[in-house]
């Protein structure tokens, strides 16, 4: 019989647009995330800073432990190029994979891949959705909703879906909910799942609707300042789309966006449940990373491509197998960590526990000594879209225009964590510049190009 005592197997859920705060146990938002929350409560669960808050170069960080400086992909684009990683690792070391949703960039290193196009994108004769509802019948309503998304955002809400199941994330977790029930027990496997996340700009099915009061979702609401608009990030969405908005437009974008988090934490579930069914409980690791995070009126915008907190910052969970979870006494919920976290940390995470090497040029670190109450992270963080270049340490934010090299914005986290008062023009302004220069310099060395591979 062959020995199956040192198998790992590895869930690894991706998500677009999801920011690091829309789980219930925060309390910031009217939403329930059970699922979510019993991740966080089973493993560690850290605030991590994305390499940059543009969509496809966020993505390839993700899959490929690098920073846009390294992979060389800034801009936003459909056409996602392949990519090693550590889905280059994981198949050198001999893991079954899997590719459910957005895995364009690593399906070359998939067993099995039912890719999904980035919603975007051209009609994809590869996309299992787009064969999947027009089977169902239902392909004009996906495509009206394109149409919609591609024409006003998300403030064109129309035609939601009446079955999940249709929906591109709740057929994403549908079908990786199947594939579940058939995965190997003889040998290691890594099945990724690769939601486009609540930051699709799609309108949420209608049973997701009703999961939150959403009497409070219009308060907090401020007009668009058009002056330091662009010094934030670079806008999403016209001016025109911005400067109309109305607490109740907004109210019902964040509607949509919740309930489309509601339904990925719905994912999830069904996810866990179809690896306790299988017996798969015992060695599955289960790990949570989104691309960027979005924002939903914060200083009047609503978008991704920012260097705001709600755009940066995502969440990062990890779950151990049953048996390996830590104990309450690891956990210290007053603690403040020292240092941040950043989503090049998944692949060197995600290597740690395939117990390979990590991606060449992957200057992560792995998060699994955090499983243990032990510090994990940097001293600082980098994040690049566009011209944009910002780099963030404990205390402050700064942000440089790469072309004209002068800095745009600059913030104290300390004093001001909701990044309210830009401080470039304050007294002292110069003196923090210039620390945070010598600083960015020190942590742009190691950042030498990789080719992305494929």
């Amino acid at each position: 019989m062959r020995d199956t005592s040192n198998h790992r197997n590895l869930v690894i859920v991706l998500t677009g647009g999801m920011r690091a705060d829309v789980f219930g146990h925060t309390g910031v938002w009217p939403l329930l995330t059970p699922h979510l929350d019993e991740m966080m409560e089973g493993g560690l669960s850290t605030v991590s800073v994305a390499p940059s808050t543009a969509t496809a170069p966020a993505l390839m960080s993700l899959y490929s432990g690098l920073h846009p400086r390294q992979h060389g992909l800034l801009n936003e684009t459909h056409e996602l190029p392949h990519v090693d990683g550590w889905a280059q690792r994981l198949h050198e070391a001999g893991y079954y994979m899997v590719g459910v949703g957005r895995v364009g960039p690593i399906r070359h290193y998939l067993d099995e891949a039912r890719p999904v196009a980035e919603i975007g994108a051209p009609n994809d004769a590869e996309c299992d959705y787009l064969q999947f509802v027009r089977k169902q019948g239902v392909e004009w309503r996906v495509q009206l909703q394109k149409k919609e998304r591609e024409r006003r955002g998300p403030f064109s809400l129309e035609e939601p879906l009446d079955e999940p199941s249709q929906d591109v994330d709740g057929y994403i977790a549908g079908l990786a909910s199947t594939i579940l029930q058939r995965m190997p027990t003889d040998q290691s496997w890594a099945m990724v799942v690769a939601f486009t996340g609540p930051g699709n700009d799609l309108p949420a099915p209608m049973p997701y609707l009703d999961v939150m009061e959403t009497d409070t979702l219009d308060r907090n609401v401020m007009p668009i300042d058009f002056a330091d608009a662009d010094n934030l990030g670079e806008l999403d969405y016209p001016r025109s789309l911005l400067q109309g908005l109305t607490p109740k437009d907004v109210a019902r974008v964040r509607q949509h966006y919740l309930a489309r988090v509601s339904l990925v934490d719905c994912g999830v579930g069904m996810l866990r449940d179809a690896i306790d069914r299988n017996g798969h409980a015992h060695r599955t690791w289960m790990l949570l990373a989104s691309d960027h995070g979005k924002l939903l009126g914060e200083h009047g915008l609503i978008g991704h491509r920012s260097i705001l907190a709600p755009a940066m910052y995502t969440p990062m969970l990890i779950m151990p197998p049953e048996g390996k979870r830590p104990t309450p006494d690891q956990r210290d919920p007053a603690h403040v960590p020292d240092t941040l976290v950043s989503n090049v940390d998944l692949a060197a995470t995600i290597c740690a526990i395939a117990q390979t090497d990590t991606p060449a040029g992957c200057v992560g670190q792995s998060l699994l000594p955090g499983l243990a109450g032990h510090e994990v992270g940097h001293p600082t963080a980098l994040c690049e879209f566009g011209h944009r270049l910002v780099f963030e340490t404990l205390q402050h934010k700064v942000a440089f225009d790469v072309e004209s090299l002068a800095p745009r914005a600059l913030f104290d986290l300390v004093k001001d964590p909701a990044e309210k008062r830009n401080l470039l023009e304050s007294l002292g302004a110069g003196n923090a510049l210039d620390t945070l220069r010598w600083q960015l310099a020190e942590a742009l060395m190691p950042l030498r190009p990789v080719r992305l591979g494929g």
